[in-house]
């Protein structure tokens, strides 16, 4: 079962960084580009548009809360649910500021937790 989780996961991954994150790599105009709490704290277009479009997707594949890095800076409250028995934390695009400026220093990264209880 975790095989086909991580195969179908990595295939989410794959497709939304062919889809939004990829062709944006450096590639960024000033539009695309926004401060979140300062100017060191940004947020692009393809980090929201890969999260927007994860989201959906890995709660059909394990139906639990997405707590999504984007998502949180909208809605600070979200993350009260990373105690839930299952949840997705996100964050499509950590390296923010490597990615704007075109260093490698960047990739997506994703987890699932389980809270087993007895």
């Amino acid at each position: 079962m975790m095989d086909d989780l991580a195969a179908s996961v990595a295939a989410l991954l794959r497709e939304a960084a062919d889809t939004f994150i990829l062709p944006r790599f450096g590639q960024l105009n000033d539009s695309e580009i926004e401060e979140k709490t300062s100017p060191t704290d940004l947020v692009t277009v393809a980090d929201r548009e890969a999260e927007i479009w994860l989201t959906p997707r890995l709660t059909d594949i394990v139906n639990a809360v997405v707590i999504g890095e984007e998502a949180c800076a909208a809605s600070p409250s979200l993350r009260d649910r990373a105690g839930e028995q299952q949840a997705w934390t996100v964050d499509p695009v950590d390296g923010t500021s490597n990615f704007i400026k075109g260093i490698r220093a960047t990739c997506p990264l994703m987890a699932m937790t389980w809270r087993w209880t007895k």
